[in-house]
């Protein structure tokens, strides 16, 4: 084949939104679905640990979020294509509900109707991919070796990079999967921009603003361009090539763009893909030694729990979110947790008992109806 036009669609706006959580949940390991975990439940596990692992306070984080939220938005403003095409304000993003602590709505992506479509071709143009990459991980978010960071997107990043054979400080720019806001932060470290830990320095510092050193989202993201979940990874690529091409007015381009990257997100991060893109006429001194300058660590798999091990048994609070938008079926406001047993295993619980939960503290689990719940461990 010389051509091959690729289409992609997604229409979500026309059923409840209740309706579509629970459908997108469906693709959520089965054990940790019925317990009620939803993509935004997990996403804010994971932010509550990141905030946890790098000591930052609830309101730094919260101003970390805010950021990513306010900088997106800022940039789908200029984008005729996004869904919203409004700057937010701090005042804005404190306003709006909490959906699972400590994720706002401005926090999450929307439900969106979109399309993108772009034509490969054999004969030169403007544009070339020079590396692509895509690796998988758990679909059991409490079986993965880590929860602030994901596997899948380090293994397609490294096959991209040595595709390409350019590293991580060779990318002017990149489209980054913020289905969530802390998943942007998470996402410019995995692919090597920051160090793990320094994503939201950057982000504060403004490095990642549309004409910092590291324009991220210039398109304004999943979360202000929309999220049309089987259209984002193809849109985030048109975005790449439009940027790359140089058409787009000057207070929206990235200036100077010679090589840009698009990180896409399947799942709650099991199917993960990297796709690099340069213009034509870019000219480089020649392939680097990637293994010299993206060396991720990757985590092995936890050990998988077995039911029958856990009433009874005592262990850590690994994580936790209240959960505010629940699926049907489940009661609101609920209280979840990734416990970490003295055995090793790790298994998500409810919470019961009256003191608020914290990361670290000990817990003993129960399974009364079915389900395991945890409290606080009190002698």
């Amino acid at each position: 084949m010389r051509h091959v036009l690729v289409l992609a669609g997604e229409k979500m706006t026309h059923l409840p939104t209740k309706v579509t959580t629970r459908i997108l949940a469906e693709v959520i390991d089965r054990n940790e679905r019925r317990y009620g975990a939803s993509m935004p439940a997990l996403a804010a596990m994971i932010t509550q640990k990141y905030r946890h692992d790098h000591a930052l306070t609830k309101r730094h984080m919260q101003d970390i979020l805010a950021a990513v939220a306010m900088k997106n938005h800022g940039n789908g403003a200029l984008n005729p294509y996004a869904q919203f095409q409004k700057p937010i304000t701090k005042e804005k993003y404190l306003e709006s509900k909490l959906v699972a602590d400590p994720l706002r709505v401005y926090d999450c992506a929307p439900i969106t109707d979109g399309a993108a479509a772009l034509i490969l071709s054999a004969d030169p143009g403007p544009v070339k991919v020079i590396g692509m990459g895509q690796a998988t991980d758990t679909i059991a978010v409490g079986r993965r070796g880590s929860l602030t960071s994901f596997n899948s997107t380090k293994k397609a990043a490294k096959r991209a990079y040595q595709m390409a054979g350019i590293g991580p400080g060779e990318i002017d720019f990149a489209e980054v999967h913020d289905a969530f806001t802390t998943f942007e932060i998470i996402g410019t470290e995995d692919l090597g921009f920051f160090k793990p830990g320094k994503g939201w320095r950057a982000l504060l510092e403004g490095k990642t603003a549309l004409h910092g050193p590291k324009p991220i989202n210039p398109s304004g993201g999943l979360k202000a361009r929309g999220h049309p979940v089987g259209a984002s990874g193809l849109a985030q690529i048109v975005e790449i090539y439009w940027q790359l091409k140089g058409d787009l007015p000057a207070e929206r381009r990235v200036p100077q763009a010679r090589i840009g990257l698009a990180q896409s997100i399947g799942g709650l991060a099991n199917n993960n893909f990297v796709t690099i893109l340069e213009r034509a006429d870019n000219r480089r001194a020649g392939p680097e030694s990637v293994a010299a300058v993206y060396q991720p660590t990757i985590t092995d798999p936890g050990k998988m729990a077995l039911k029958r091990e856990f009433p009874g048994h005592q262990g850590r609070l690994i994580t936790y979110t209240t959960l505010y938008a629940t699926p049907e079926g489940f009661p609101t406001p609920l209280t979840m947790g990734f416990v970490k047993t003295d055995r090793g295993k790790v298994v998500l619980a409810h919470h019961s008992g009256h003191h608020y939960p914290t990361i670290g503290q000990r817990v003993v689990l129960t399974n009364p109806n079915g389900l395991l719940l945890f409290k606080k461990f009190t002698i």
